[in-house]
């Protein structure tokens, strides 16, 4: 017989969503050098110093957190209005909930 059985309720641990001492703390540490170092002024001065490509490289990794992740849909040419309408709705709709956030 294994120790952990399926279904069994979890004891004890942290709850879900809450992170760990030890990544708290460092969000704090790299939290507080971001505030002293990276200021706004910084970091224009540091991107004008920047090569083209090295600017596009920052612009594509730093819109990954300002902007919202799509999905990509499939749709086929046997689909029927019906469900093309259904899948846009729902782009639709995601795209309003994560503009609220």
């Amino acid at each position: 017989m294994s120790r952990f059985e399926k279904g069994h309720p979890k004891f004890g641990g942290r709850k879900s969503g809450v992170a760990n001492r030890s990544t708290k703390r460092h969000r704090e540490i790299i939290g507080s050098f971001l505030d002293e170092v990276a200021t706004r002024d910084k970091l224009i001065e540091l991107f004008g110093t920047l090569e083209p490509k090295e600017k596009a490289q920052f612009l594509t990794k730093m819109f990954a957190f300002v902007t919202p992740k799509i999905e990509a849909h499939e749709i086929s040419q046997d689909m029927t209005p019906e469900d093309a309408r259904e899948i846009l709705t729902a782009i639709l709709e995601e795209r309003r909930r994560n503009e609220t956030d």
